[in-house]
């Protein structure tokens, strides 16, 4: 948007450079009113190309983007490349590339939950995650900005975790691959839209 607004206030100013430069002409013809004419054809184009400017967005790769204007969400994303928009329209871009949480250097998230006994364990969690470029206008549409999905996919992680331990009892502990993938099941569930199954690591302690 503010690319459109520049690219209008310099055509409106090449027009009155170009006004001024005919008036100029035709009272005191000379280099004066070539000159101003001559700026007023390069500001014309400098708006030119800032308006056409406007309408192209450049997506880079392992990245998608998402159209939206005055209210409406574009259904269709945009893939990495040159993608040309209405200059109206606002882009909000995700990272298609696969996430871990907790990132490299972050401690171990350690969860509380209850066996089906409701005896309190401590659950060390991780888990990796990508966005469905295909999906990213309805994640953008139900859940909201690239630190609001972090933040749903966070809390779905620990809801999973929870509900998913208390199915198990104590002496259950050692089935670490039933009980990730009850929490994995029920970690898709908590979201609303469901990832790629194979992008997670919910592993018990």
């Amino acid at each position: 948007m503010g690319k459109l607004v520049a690219g209008a206030i310099l055509l409106f100013i090449a027009f009155g450079i170009l006004l001024a430069a005919a008036t100029f002409k035709s009272q005191r013809p000379g280099p004066v009113a070539n000159m101003l004419r001559f700026l007023g054809y390069a500001v014309a184009v400098v708006a030119a190309l800032i308006l056409v400017g406007s309408t192209m967005v450049v997506i880079d790769p392992g990245e998608v983007g998402v159209r939206r204007a005055f209210g409406y969400v574009d259904p269709q994303p945009l893939l990495s490349g040159i993608r040309f928009v209405p200059p109206w329209s606002e882009i909000e871009r995700y990272s298609t590339r696969e996430e871990q949480w907790p990132t490299s250097g972050e401690r171990v998230e350690s969860i509380e939950a209850l066996s089906g006994e409701q005896m309190a364990m401590h659950v060390e969690v991780s888990i990796r995650w990508q966005i469905d470029p295909i999906q990213a206008p309805k994640i953008f549409t139900e859940i909201g900005k690239e630190d609001q999905i972090r933040g749903a996919v966070l809390n779905a992680i620990r809801k999973g975790v929870r509900d998913g331990m208390v199915q198990f009892s104590i002496n259950d502990i050692s089935k670490r691959t039933q009980i990730a993938t009850t929490m994995e099941r029920l970690v898709d569930t908590s979201l609303v839209t469901t990832p790629n199954r194979d992008r997670h690591g919910v592993f018990p302690a």
